[in-house]
């Protein structure tokens, strides 16, 4: 592949992206507080199976498309990677796809850099958006952004008013001023995982409410994968990793009675997914806690494959293979749901690894987030979102 050259300046056809992208943003917010389903009542499932339409994400640009994240409104973030080089690393740029049509209107991806420049002329000064890690229900986004020779981590709010700039690049805590940071995972409150690269491994929880860098305190060769919203009423998140799940007050800094049982997801009731590995191969490990931290479900040994991601629904998606585990239906195959509208286009099933899980639509069943590799053939990754509708018979 040829390296794209990023002189960052809008084409006529990146203003008319982002003229339609930024009406749909305006006129199309979503709410600030979409509120929890009760732990033990999620929305109601169909009361028969699915079918999954498949969405293949258009990419415009001579570059592989790397999908990281989908929010409960079906937007996706993630990244076009190139080759070479920027800072020591594999070339990329972010950007922001809309998927909530997807079924009826598919628009091309458009890069965060772009999207900033139409919002905020100017504010992103030098500044070149990377990776975009994860989006939150707000279509807020988190990633890593580079300038001479610095990374650094950012908040871009779509929904910024003026005279606030949409692309904000966070101020490094004292003592890591020249470190490479960048934020991994963000909640519906602005609440980032943030890390440290290349220095000393380290880990914070940054709330942009109070501007507070919590420390998370862990081994080198551990990490921090996933944080919950904040809870409605004791304003404090889950955060996890391999070294355990935590509690915390991201504006005070304050940390909870924490459980050394880790994961790589967590939803907002402090339910974590990961995997575990031994004598019967890959199983999903779902981890339930009392209020005391007694572990209530540890390890199903009925899931078997890898589990990137879980919801508020207690839905989790697994890949090797890939499949879908609901309280309502139990596991079910992703390839026996597909639509036969769409079988045709993958007659050897769902390529692919699910990536990540919305929260549920009103179908009952979440949007499905995939992550597809070719061998043979450039772009030699790119993303697939599968959307679920009622049974077609």
């Amino acid at each position: 592949m040829n390296i794209r050259h990023l002189d960052l300046r809008l084409s006529t056809f990146g203003y008319l992206c982002c003229g339609i992208l930024l009406s749909t943003l305006l006129s199309a917010a979503p709410p600030n507080d979409k509120g929890k389903p009760p732990k033990d009542d999620p929305p109601p499932s169909s009361g028969g199976p699915v079918s999954y339409r498949a969405v293949v994400i258009p990419n415009p640009y001579p570059a592989d498309l790397d999908v990281r994240s989908i929010n409960a409104w079906g937007e996706v973030c993630g990244d076009f990677t190139y080759d070479g080089l920027i800072g020591g690393y594999t070339a990329s740029e972010a950007f922001y796809w809309d998927g909530r049509d997807a079924l009826t209107s598919v628009a091309d991806p458009i890069t965060l850099n772009e999207l900033v420049d139409v919002l905020s002329p100017g504010s992103r000064d030098g500044w070149l958006i990377t990776h975009a890690e994860d989006i939150n229900d707000l279509g807020q986004t988190c990633g890593w952004t580079f300038k001479d020779g610095q990374w650094s981590p950012y908040l871009f709010d779509p929904n910024a008013v003026a005279p606030a700039s949409p692309f904000i690049v966070l101020t490094h805590p004292t003592g890591l001023e020249n470190a490479e940071l960048g934020a991994l995972s963000l909640n519906n409150s602005g609440d980032m995982v943030v890390q440290a690269l290349k220095s000393s491994g380290e880990y914070f929880l940054y709330s942009t409410t109070t501007q507070t860098w919590t420390p998370l305190q862990t081994p080198v060769s551990k990490r921090f994968d996933s944080l919950s919203n904040r809870d409605p009423v004791t304003n404090t998140v889950y955060v996890i990793g391999g070294p355990g799940r935590m509690l915390i007050d991201p504006d005070t800094g304050q940390v909870f009675p924490s459980a050394d049982v880790g994961g790589i997801s967590i939803n907002d009731y402090g339910t974590m997914v990961g995997t575990m590995e031994g004598s019967k191969g890959v199983r999903t490990a779902v981890y339930e806690y009392t209020d005391s931290l007694e572990i209530l479900k540890n390890g199903r040994k009925d899931l078997d494959g890898r589990a990137p991601d879980n919801n508020n629904s207690g839905d989790i998606s697994m890949h090797s293979p890939n499949r879908l585990f609901t309280r309502d239906h139990g596991l079910l195959d992703v390839n026996s749901l597909l639509d036969p509208v769409d079988a045709a286009i993958f007659p050897e099933g769902v390529p692919g690894s699910i990536w990540a899980i919305s929260e549920r639509t009103e179908v009952g069943f979440p949007q499905l987030l995939l992550h597809r590799h070719s061998i043979d053939a450039e772009p030699y990754r790119e993303g697939v979102l599968l959307i679920p509708q009622p049974p077609s018979n």
